[in-house]
């Protein structure tokens, strides 16, 4: 035993078994006072040089979500009813950004630049060098998808750097001792909460608050570490952020049940009664299945026989509107005469509201009466049901499974950080919902519609090499990383650091796992790019925590 520390050289906590801390030491952390300097006015000047890049982009107005984002922030979520169908974060962080008269694509941009500033500067905490700290910075400022995916009204702008941030925020508990612990705690557990209803995907923030518990308990398990931090840790790590996740559900369900009428902290799109009647009206078993539609025309036509709720909304779908939503299914998802995925279920709620359901009690109400009609019709044995385990996932595997592997290639795609969505220029909006976007975005007049051409040339220039070097570099940092690992980067391992990686991937392959299989079922993901950006954005944290690890000091060196 070597302070603490098995004499195997393996740092596998940094903790010792008296109590003391195993950190890194104050000179690891903050060094040399010009050193520190240093890095910190390198880091200053990338970021200048972010913010110069993007001087002249915009918001970019599109329709559909990220109109109806603003739409809610315009309302402050609450004050408003049609466009309850989101988690709040987002639209009330637009709203605030809009009422401190912030361009949001400048409050974007700055708060992904610190976030990347936190996670990188995170790397001190774990020993690593200052050189890996600052190339991780220049690597996630200059990621090529972040100039485009910033530019948008959508939550990826905020999920991803809360992403960074909890991560962050994890390796700093984990290698905290004392208040100082407790405090970088409070931190993870806020941020977790934010993440929680920025966006449904609730389990990949689950999945990346369980890492680090799980290894402290392993850790414990394995005697590496005395059960009695291993308790307070875990606490701290997963007890912390349940707790702040249920209380601002607590908040998110009091205002819901307030302005809505409806005690609950999720969006209207995943209440009980309208999650119950839409897997219902998925698993009506018409024999044939089509891809991409999860209630087929036959489906339609079985459930109005036998449904007299579905018979009040049924002539939605034959109407002009319905024949608009069919053509966006053809020509974005090529099913013909049938609604896709990726539409159905505003399809379905916007003829609920057709037929004069407005509230939530009455669209409650609804959804259970139309529900109870088709199970009661397969009750009767007038239809009969697919097994369902899931509303959102089309029960009709045969169809859409033979399809997974094609679209995990085509997720992995927009995941490669070299082929970012082009700077799309603004498409030709309706006035209204360009006004909204000048208003609530607090777009600058001057570049509101392309922009100044010789801005936007600058960036495309400077993005030409970085888009053609950046997985080269990545490429090259890993597989060195990876053969160094093997000479003796090993050494070095720390249950931090493992905790550091294990978030990162846990991160980057459940958006990965879950959009693979939104692409196979559901509807093509045709901007898998914002919805990867999390992931994307987390790529550079795994590569640069392997490929740096054999210049990192042993913990508790």
């Amino acid at each position: 035993m070597r302070n603490g520390r098995p004499d195997s050289g393996v740092a596998l906590w940094d903790k010792s078994h008296n109590g003391e801390s195993m950190g890194p030491t104050s000179s690891s952390v903050s060094g040399h006072p010009i050193a520190v300097k240093c890095l910190l006015s390198g880091m200053l000047l990338l970021a200048a040089l972010k913010l110069w890049l993007i001087g002249g982009v915009e918001i970019i107005g599109m329709e559909f979500d990220a109109q109806s984002y603003l739409v809610m922030a315009q309302h402050w979520y609450w004050d408003q009813l049609w466009m309850y169908v989101r988690p709040p974060i987002f639209p009330l962080y637009v709203a605030v950004v809009h009422e401190f008269g912030i361009p949001l694509r400048l409050a974007n941009e700055a708060i992904y630049l610190a976030a990347s500033a936190s996670i990188a500067l995170a790397l001190l905490n774990l020993c690593y060098p200052r050189w890996a700290v600052l190339a991780l910075f220049a690597l996630l400022a200059f990621l090529p998808s972040s100039i485009a995916i910033l530019s948008l009204a959508t939550p990826e702008v905020i999920t991803a750097p809360l992403t960074l941030l909890m991560t962050a925020e994890i390796v700093r508990t984990l290698t905290g001792d004392g208040r100082r612990l407790w405090v970088h705690a409070t931190w993870l557990a806020l941020i977790s909460a934010l993440l929680w209803y920025a966006r449904p995907e609730t389990i990949l923030v689950f999945g990346g608050l369980a890492v680090a518990p799980m290894l402290t308990l392993g850790a414990g398990v394995f005697r590496i570490m005395p059960l009695r931090q291993v308790m307070p840790l875990s606490a701290a790590l997963i007890g912390l952020p349940a707790a702040a996740i249920a209380i601002l559900g607590l908040v998110i369900a009091i205002m819901n049940g307030r302005h809505f009428g409806r005690f609950f902290s999720g969006d209207d799109l995943h209440a009980p009664a309208f999650v119950r009647a839409y897997a219902l009206l998925q698993a009506i078993d018409v024999g044939a299945a089509v891809r991409y539609v999860p209630v087929s025309h036959d489906q339609l036509t079985k459930a109005e026989a036998v449904s007299p709720a579905f018979r009040e909304i049924a002539p939605f779908f034959r109407s002009e509107r319905g024949e608009y939503y069919k053509k966006v299914s053809l020509q974005y998802a090529g099913v013909e005469n049938e609604f896709a995925g990726g539409w159905w279920i505003f399809v379905f709620r916007e003829a609920v509201a057709q037929a004069g359901y407005h509230s939530v009690a009455e669209t409650d109400a609804f959804y259970t009466r139309l529900a109870n009609e088709i199970e009661a019709a397969r009750d009767t044995g007038q239809i009969s049901l697919r097994w369902s385990p899931s509303s959102f996932v089309d029960p009709k595997y045969e169809v859409w499974f033979p399809h997974v592997a094609a679209s995990f290639a085509r997720v992995m795609t927009h995941l490669d950080p070299s082929r970012p969505p082009p700077l799309t220029v603004e498409p030709k909006l309706a006035p209204e919902i360009t006004q909204i976007f000048n208003v609530m975005a607090n777009r600058r007049a001057a570049l509101a519609d392309t922009g100044p051409r010789q801005n936007i040339q600058r960036l495309e220039i400077f993005l030409k090499p970085v888009r053609w070097l950046y997985n080269w570099t990545l490429a090259a940092v890993l597989s060195i990383g990876l053969i160094l690992l093997i000479a003796g980067g090993w050494q070095n391992l720390s249950l931090p650091i493992l905790g550091l990686l294990g978030v990162s991937f846990v991160m980057i392959a459940g958006r990965v796992a879950i959009f693979t299989l939104v692409d196979a079922s559901s509807f093509p993901i045709l901007e898998s790019y914002r919805y990867l950006f999390p992931a994307t954005a987390a790529l550079p944290v795994l590569v640069m925590a392997v490929g740096a690890l054999y210049f990192s000091k042993p913990w508790g060196a």
